[in-house]
């Protein structure tokens, strides 16, 4: 026999899952991510009355992502005892995630998410089934709200979480963490706890730990208010997307791409869509949780306004932002290489150059400080060297073939230094070339030129 508060419960997650679409979204069967918390410990009993009720198949998953040694072990036994309990199909994945972080040099977080998410997606497409269902709760949907804020996102992060993104469906949105929690104790129901949730150095758990209590003090009902606005932003988000669906219908013929043009002529906030379609267009299947960072995004809208005929910006999933012959694409590789760009004068304070880098110039007495700095590139070098070394006006330009200047005793080839340096060769093609009358005066990565022997 059900408690009333599981019961009152069910009921609700029911009507929300028919108002939003999610029970459609079943019908063809659902995988659950099971992490054996208390929020999925629940949505498993739920989902597994629902699938006896309505006739859809379910599954339950558990990834182990091999992070946390034994208590990992015990999470994943837990799941299967659970399931069994329940007479529901379980699967066990395992995810090398601390083999994948040296792999890729990308953070715990990023890399267990990117790995979980594949694995049930790749599990969904062998079984058929249509959807992947999440315990992702209204008090989930707060802290990604305000985590994107603090990012720096759009008007499509403040939305939130959707209740229906397929392959996704989030049946628990209208639930809070505490209404989850009594429900729980209500029915008595066990579950086991990750001791990483309480490690305030991992940036949610800092919010929920730190930040939303205090904002509880301000609203007691913070979840509902920030679902309030998601709501009514969404709506706004459906516009401007429905405005997009449009626009790609309404596009000149381009193979591979979008006319620079035809993207000029837009509003900023449908071509901004567009590049995030283009972007998302040219991901492969396993990259589909990989976005576009907003900086980017920011960035290439920029240089698009700019008037700029070509230019080339690594993007995320080993992509290149291109424009080159009146055309903007996304592309695995660098568009032709860019001619380099001309002398460009220099004087104290700051010099913005192609490729989004500034050079900025100091003097104090007879010492001259250089900064090279690129937010996009993530480039932030400083260098000194005396006045007395420069030889007439100092200038800027674009690396030429066969560059070389003196240093450490000997005159070096500028690309091979670079290479040896080990310099991205994504900055190699980009990196100015501090010049005065004599020549080659320093570059970014590498030492300040030899004082030139006097007669």
């Amino acid at each position: 026999m059900s408690s009333k508060t599981f019961l009152d419960l069910e009921r609700r997650v029911c009507a929300y899952a028919e108002q939003t679409g999610i029970i459609t979204s079943m019908q063809g069967g659902v995988i659950l991510a099971l992490s054996g918390g208390m929020d999925s410990v629940l949505l498993l009993h739920l989902l597994s009355r629902m699938a006896a009720g309505r006739g859809f198949p379910l599954l339950a998953v558990h990834v182990h992502h091999h992070l946390r040694g034994e208590e990992a072990d015990r999470d994943a036994e837990f799941c299967q005892t659970v399931c069994r309990a329940l007479s529901v199909p379980f699967e066990l994945v395992h995810c090398d995630v601390p083999a994948e972080m040296l792999k890729h040099h990308r953070g715990v977080e990023e890399t267990a998410r990117r790995m979980r998410y594949g694995a049930l997606r790749a599990l969904l497409r062998d079984r058929g089934f249509s959807c992947i269902a999440t315990a992702h709760h209204a008090s989930d949907q707060l802290e990604t709200v305000l985590f994107q804020m603090l990012r720096g996102g759009g008007l499509s992060t403040l939305v939130g979480m959707r209740p229906v993104r397929l392959p996704l469906v989030r049946p628990f949105l209208c639930l809070t963490r505490s209404e989850i929690a009594e429900a729980v104790e209500a029915e008595g129901l066990s579950y086991v706890s990750d001791s990483t949730n309480a490690d305030t150095a991992y940036a949610r758990n800092y919010l929920r730990a730190e930040i939303l209590p205090r904002m509880r003090t301000l609203n007691g009902n913070a979840e509902q208010a920030i679902l309030r606005m998601s709501e009514g932003l969404s709506h706004d988000a459906a516009l401007l997307e429905d405005l997009t669906d449009r626009a790609l219908v309404d596009a000149p013929p381009c193979d591979g791409g979008m006319k620079v043009s035809y993207l000029l002529s837009l509003p900023e906030a449908i071509r901004r869509r567009i590049i995030l379609r283009l972007f998302a267009a040219a991901r492969t299947e396993d990259e589909a949780d990989i976005p576009l960072e907003h900086v980017h995004l920011i960035k290439i809208s920029q240089l698009l306004s700019s008037g700029r005929q070509r230019f080339s910006v690594a993007v995320p999933c080993a992509l290149h932002a291109i424009c080159e012959d009146g055309v903007f694409s996304f592309r695995k590789g660098r568009a032709r290489a860019l001619a380099p760009f001309p002398p460009v004068p220099l004087s104290e304070g700051e010099t913005v150059l192609p490729e989004d880098i500034t050079l900025s110039i100091r003097r104090e007495d007879d010492t001259v400080f250089v900064r090279c700095f690129s937010f996009l590139h993530k480039i932030d070098i400083v260098t000194a060297f005396s006045s007395a070394i420069i030889s007439g006006v100092m200038y800027c330009r674009g690396r030429l073939p066969g560059d070389s200047y003196r240093f450490h005793g000997h005159t070096r080839l500028l690309k091979k230094e670079l290479i040896e340096k080990k310099v991205p060769q994504r900055l190699r093609g980009v990196l100015p070339v501090l010049c005065d009358d004599s020549g080659i005066l320093w570059v970014p990565f590498l030492p300040v030129r030899e004082n030139p022997p006097r007669d």
